[in-house]
């Protein structure tokens, strides 16, 4: 029988992106991220960053995103290393968050 899972699902915008599933699979898919979070597990590492993984299809293998796995990591740092890495390794440009942090928080001294 086929397990039901949510979906993720992409909008028009470039950065949008909605997870979406009945509450009996929102509960469950929220329980496996709970469950990687307090895993007690050896860390492995990826992309060389240290990390608490847990793999195996957490939603819907049909929708337009298909999450993995979650990938828990020790600081914020390490999160950003990994990001960078992961976008490298698809040939993307990596994300230069220092300048992103000041930019935020230039949007917010003018809106504020």
């Amino acid at each position: 029988m086929h397990e039901q899972k949510p979906s993720i699902c992409c909008e028009t915008g470039l950065d949008e992106a909605f997870l979406v599933g009945t509450r009996a699979e929102l509960a469950a898919f929220s329980q496996s991220i709970l469950d990687a979070v307090n895993a007690k597990g050896p860390s492995e590492e990826y992309f060389g960053v240290n990390v608490t993984a847990v793999a195996g299809s957490l939603t819907e293998v049909m929708a337009e995103v298909v999450l993995d796995g979650v990938l828990v990591v020790e600081s914020t740092r390490d999160r950003q290393q990994l990001m960078n890495r992961v976008l490298e390794n698809n040939g993307d440009s990596p994300i230069d968050w220092d300048g992103r942090a000041r930019q935020i928080g230039r949007r917010q001294q003018d809106a504020g």
